[in-house]
């Protein structure tokens, strides 16, 4: 057995608020024999002293500090350092529950075809726990009829494999906002992919998530790892329905975990539901997420509303909407 058995990979920029209860949430770790790889992605905030200060009372924390190379480049360069052949992925705004690290340590150490586990998350809002928990695939026959279509893994939950990362050439520029997913469907080629059904990490929700811009850029890269192109090969037609489908699954999010006022806020958005090449789509995706927000605030008669007038400008979207409600609450696969 390695001297070091897991090695925590956490890049940060620009997160000294939310960087205390992350980094002591490792630190609380029933498995104890792990370095946490902390890279400072050229913050210019607090992030810098934030960390020195918890890495002169912890040796297992690794600190580097350098310019801004963007998080897929920091990314890599967390893996190479990483003295373990099994890397777990942190993000700085995130909480990791007690037995994280032992749990996924133990179900690949069990699973020698398994090169990835991730785990159910709980989100965070500004209030703190939500309450409001996913419900991933667990299986590797699971995930793999579910990948292709939506990505069913979640990033700061993984455990991987060092060996079978770098063997696929592990995360790339060009998939930015969504490396992970490119990273996911070549990783089903080399070996089996899991997630563990407890809850092992809070996920934080907030508004640089869901810009505009990260929004779109998200949106077109999940499109051509998908496809297996390069996200620049991606058609404009293509591209605005992406973003359309991300937007549309954000605020849902929003929604969701009660955080009605930003979904409102992407819901004006113009730069992100103003679709020239589908304007009847994206018109009436708009409208059925306004039938969501009003039927969440308890406005029955404006929600149907809504639904009624997203269904006449285009039934098609009402359809996707029917078939969706069916597999969530009736077939649940």
């Amino acid at each position: 057995m390695p001297e070091t058995q897991v090695s925590v990979v956490l890049p940060v920029f620009n997160a000294a608020d939310f960087l205390p209860a992350s980094i002591e949430s490792v630190l609380r770790q029933s498995l104890q024999n792990f370095e946490l790889i902390i890279i400072d992605d050229g913050s210019t905030d607090r992030s810098k002293e934030v960390i020195a200060g918890y890495a002169k009372k912890d040796s297992r924390i690794r600190f580097h500090h350098r310019a801004n190379r963007g998080v897929v480049a920091t990314l890599n360069e967390g893996m190479a350092l990483a003295r373990s052949p099994y890397i777990a992925r942190m993000d700085a705004d995130d909480i990791a529950m007690e037995p994280r690290l032992e749990k996924q340590l133990a179900c690949l150490t069990a699973h020698p075809a398994t090169v990835a586990v991730g785990a159910a998350l709980e989100y965070l809002g500004p209030g703190g726990p939500t309450g409001v928990t996913t419900t991933p695939p667990l299986s590797a026959a699971a995930i793999r009829r579910r990948l292709p279509m939506a990505n069913c893994i979640s990033h700061p939950t993984v455990m991987m494999r060092k060996d079978a990362v770098i063997g696929v050439g592990g995360y790339r520029t060009p998939f930015v906002h969504a490396e992970d997913y490119d990273l996911w469907l070549r990783l089903m080629k080399r070996g089996d992919l899991e997630n563990l059904p407890e809850v092992l990490l809070q996920y934080r929700v907030h508004e640089k998530q869901v810009s505009a811009q990260h929004l779109k850029t998200q949106a077109i890269s999940v499109a051509a790892a998908r496809a297996g192109v390069l996200p620049e090969q991606v058609s404009p037609r293509c591209g605005q329905q992406a973003i359309l489908a991300s937007a549309a699954g954000w605020i849902a999010l929003l929604i969701r975990i009660g955080q009605v006022d930003d979904a409102r806020r992407m819901l004006a958005d113009d730069a992100i539901f103003s679709l020239p090449l589908i304007p009847r789509q994206s018109a009436a995706q708009r409208q059925w997420l306004h039938a969501r927000v009003h039927w969440k605030c308890g406005r029955r008669g404006p929600a149907v509303a809504k639904a009624v007038s997203g269904t006449l400008t285009d039934p098609a979207t009402a359809l996707r909407y029917a078939v969706l409600a069916f597999h969530r609450h009736v077939y649940k696969p």
